[in-house]
């Protein structure tokens, strides 16, 4: 079960000696928000991983008209009658032709098989399933004990069907299901993802930030606008809680964090926070580390005499 973080005061420091000299404890921390595109990761991961296992396999997908026969075994002559053994043929139905591509200089050829496939059918299907598991997780937020209960029910789901013996009717189902992406179509699907997935977290999450330092923090939340610097004084920073199918599976522990000021200003939420948890404590070893400190000594010195 998710649950929340517990809330990190961020105290006012007060520094009193340069920067560099602070030893082992950061001076700032920038925090960066990413878009929901990052957990499209999976989507071009696979779509390149079946595009090479379509590309290795070395089968070429065949277009023929309606009607046309695989048969084996067939003796098998070409034009000019030279014979060329036994081969596994297609013969296409009476009156159906070839489809035909002319050349340079005019002449009409045969259009032979060169678009790659794979011979199975199951990985067309497996990456339609990965591609709307995807596209549900990353609109669809369930947090907390909602995850749990989302996770529960599928648990159950998964026993009931087991039970009942709906398992193999499923996959038998599903067997029949012929879903074939050639290899364009994963490396299409693949590189325009993979591009987007680029720019985006490269480019244009790296324009929304918030930077914590001693004193202050600055952030920018909108694309191309300016920073806006607050005091660190009575600020809480706060993880909420995790969508466990979003941030566990799909971001290996990311999550989305909330700053309050103590004014009563509108609560502000940064999303898709890598390694979260990391950054809270990097934040809060930082707030430690330059609280200043009493100084009993200097309190003494500085008493009035009798």
């Amino acid at each position: 079960m998710a649950n929340e973080q517990p809330p990190v005061t961020v105290t006012p420091v007060e520094v009193a000696v340069p920067v560099e000299t602070m030893g082992d404890g950061e001076t700032k921390v920038v925090v960066y928000q990413h878009s929901n595109i990052f957990y499209w990761w999976p989507v071009w991961f696979f779509g390149f991983l079946f595009a090479g296992l379509t590309y290795f396999g070395s089968y070429h997908m065949a277009i023929v008209p309606d009607g046309t026969l695989a048969l084996r075994g067939a003796r098998v002559t070409d034009k000019k009658g030279e014979d060329l053994g036994v081969r596994d043929i297609l013969v296409l139905a009476k009156d159906k032709k070839h489809l035909t591509y002319k050349d340079q200089a005019g002449i009409e050829h045969a259009t032979q098989p060169s678009i790659y496939v794979s011979r199975y059918r199951s990985l067309g299907t497996i990456f339609l399933f990965i591609l709307l598991i995807v596209i549900f997780i990353t609109n669809i937020t369930l947090r907390g004990q909602w995850s749990v209960i989302v996770l529960v029910v599928l648990s159950s789901l998964v026993v009931i069907f087991w039970l009942a013996g709906y398992w193999e009717i499923i996959f038998e189902r599903l067997g029949n299901l012929s879903i074939y992406v050639n290899l364009g179509g994963y490396v299409m699907i693949a590189l325009v993802v993979f591009a987007l997935w680029l720019v985006t977290y490269f480019f244009f999450d790296r324009q929304i930030y918030v930077v914590f330092a001693p004193g202050n923090v600055r952030l920018r939340l909108e694309l191309g606008a300016g920073e806006i610097i607050y005091s660190t004084f009575g600020m809480v920073v706060q993880k909420k809680k995790s969508d466990l199918f979003r941030h566990s599976v799909l971001g290996f522990g990311s999550g989305d964090l909330i700053i309050r000021f103590p004014k009563g200003d509108h609560p502000i939420e940064l999303h898709n926070i890598l390694n979260i948890n990391r950054v809270l404590k990097r934040i809060e070893n930082m707030s430690n580390v330059n609280r200043p400190t009493n100084n009993p000594a200097a309190s003494t010195s500085n008493a009035p005499r009798a």
